[in-house]
């Protein structure tokens, strides 16, 4: 996989946009996660009346262009796809890390609390310069894959 490096393709600023962007969508994934398995385990059980009742109260929605209706029962199946896709899609981008890459990234944003990256460096016995360069090549990944950035193919 040929990525794009941060020095030549794309301004400093823009780099640190993407970055703040993967932040978010690491630390939303693990919530996502849970509120899915959450919500699987009260459909098992039978407990799943607490979602949407089946009968649609419409409002409307007016947009620039157009107007829209939408009940909560769709409002709550869109974002419900839309968060199985987003884990989905988070799953798959984390698959192409390497295994030092898949340990900073689960110790630094995977965990319920969130700790420094002095802490993740020294938990996992590696440099900081050995940590910074691994965090670097994984989020340059995670942003390819997640769409976030082209890959040098995608520039030539």
């Amino acid at each position: 996989m040929h990525l794009v490096t941060i020095n030549s393709n794309i301004k400093q600023k823009s780099w640190k946009y993407i970055v703040k962007q993967l932040e978010k969508m690491l630390y939303e994934y693990t919530l996502f996660q849970i509120s899915l398995d959450n919500e699987a385990e009260l459909e098992k059980a039978g407990l799943s009346n607490h979602y949407p009742s089946m009968t649609a109260s419409y409002e409307e929605k007016v947009s620039r262009s157009y107007s829209e209706y939408q009940s909560s029962t769709e409002k709550y199946g869109i974002k419900n796809a839309s968060k199985k896709l987003r884990v989905h899609q988070m799953e798959r981008a984390l698959a192409v890390l390497v295994e030092d890459e898949k340990m900073i990234i689960h110790h630094k944003y995977l965990q319920p609390e969130r700790i420094s990256d002095s802490l993740v460096y020294d938990q996992l016995g590696i440099s900081r310069s050995t940590f910074y360069r691994h965090k670097k090549t994984a989020f340059e990944k995670l942003a390819v894959a997640l769409n976030l950035l082209p890959s040098r193919n995608e520039l030539d």
